[in-house]
């Protein structure tokens, strides 16, 4: 019985203070791990969520407006190639395209390169825009069917 019981403390004192389940935590490098949430200043409302590991985004980061709806979607299977879609407040795919993260010591720097697709509110494709280390160097009207 006493075993038993050092055990379920021991085990629920752990669980309690293991950094993995907490969110927005920093270790002791001060990195950025595990889930964060980042709320609109003075708000409840939710202003973005990722997941880190060593302060690098891993999965999906999702932005969102003030009224809650989705504004921006970042997959980082690869932090060299961030696949990112923008939306319109009425849902709608409004930017798709490529993005890159490094990070140098401190700091991290964000992208865009190649291909993006831009859509009206209504969902047609208007325009090719292509990005070379986060600079536009080309846009391509599309022409309404």
């Amino acid at each position: 019985m006493r075993v038993t019981l050092f055990f379920v403390l021991f085990f629920g004192l752990v669980a309690c203070t293991h950094p993995p389940f907490s969110v927005n935590y920093r270790d002791k490098n001060d990195k950025l791990q595990g889930k964060w949430r980042v709320t609109y200043p003075g708000k409840k409302q939710l202003y973005y969520k990722v997941r880190y590991k060593n302060s690098m985004p891993v999965g999906k980061m999702k932005y969102f407006y003030p009224d809650g709806s989705l504004y921006r979607l970042e997959n980082y299977r690869d932090p060299a190639h961030v696949k990112t879609t923008f939306y319109y407040p009425n849902g709608k795919v409004e930017l798709t395209g490529e993005a890159s993260l490094t990070q140098h010591g401190d700091t991290s720097t964000y992208q865009w390169n190649g291909p993006w697709q831009k859509y009206d509110t209504l969902g047609n494709h208007v325009e090719e825009q292509t990005y070379l280390r986060g600079n536009l160097i080309w846009v391509r009207k599309i022409k309404p069917d």
